[in-house]
């Protein structure tokens, strides 16, 4: 068994926009164009559209990537944009944080504040921060509002005020495309049976599909091979 070092699913730079497999996500990647592209024109657009965009569905449907995406999208015209993890971050001391005006906050891992009273408390101060400040807000969280077990009623309700999507997962046939493309970012090429041998023989969830793809990049560069059924199951061990 060749060794099992693994590597950052995919750099936060090339998720983007133009990489993220649309499947049945046409009508939430369009609103969150539309926000960037008002927010670029005119600054305004917190306050006519809806109060936040909140995106949920459970881990590898891609909810962090729609994020990062917006990011790109934004700084790529200038626009001041934060993202913000709070599986990953001091909770308590990134919400206190001032806000700057106008500032588009993206923020993941909304769950993790669920049942902690202190903490859903700081996220609505932050929101009603940004807002005041002429700021806009994507959230994503596993569960919609409801569900998601918030102790704060007032916080579920600013959720749910604004536009609720869910992230509808990718298809077997969208997660061979996003393999092959990330494949193709990293500079070699996935032929169809090498793809077909991992989705039939791992698991397909894209979390894991993605972390597999890239343990096989690093084994492949550390021992320059090409990726092949083969070598799969040597770094595997299968």
């Amino acid at each position: 068994m060749i060794g099992q070092t693994l590597i950052p699913v995919q750099a936060e730079n090339e998720l983007t926009f133009s990489n993220f497999i649309v499947g049945e996500n046409g009508g939430l990647l369009k609103q969150l164009n539309d926000l960037v592209d008002a927010l670029i024109e005119t600054n305004e657009a917190a306050e006519t559209a809806p109060g936040i965009i909140y995106l949920w569905a459970e881990s590898g449907a891609g909810k962090t990537h729609l994020l990062h995406g917006v990011c790109d999208q934004a700084r790529t015209h200038n626009l001041p944009c934060q993202f913000l993890s709070l599986s990953d971050a001091d909770i308590e001391t990134v919400l206190n944080d001032q806000v700057a005006n106008g500032h588009l906050f993206c923020v993941d891992n909304l769950q993790v504040i669920t049942a902690a009273k202190n903490l859903e408390v700081a996220f609505l101060s932050f929101y009603e921060r940004v807002k005041s400040a002429g700021g806009y807000m994507i959230a994503a969280a596993r569960k919609p509002p409801g569900e998601s077990g918030f102790l704060l009623a007032d916080l579920v309700s600013r959720l749910r005020a604004g536009s609720v999507w869910r992230v509808s997962a990718m298809s077997d046939g969208d997660k061979h495309i996003a393999l092959q493309q990330r494949a193709e970012v990293r500079g070699f090429r996935l032929n169809d049976q090498v793809i077909d041998f991992v989705m039939s023989h791992f698991a397909r969830d894209t979390v894991s599909l993605f972390a597999l793809l890239d343990r096989l990049d690093r084994a492949s560069l550390a021992h320059q091979r090409k990726i092949t059924v083969p070598f799969i199951k040597e770094v595997i061990g299968a």
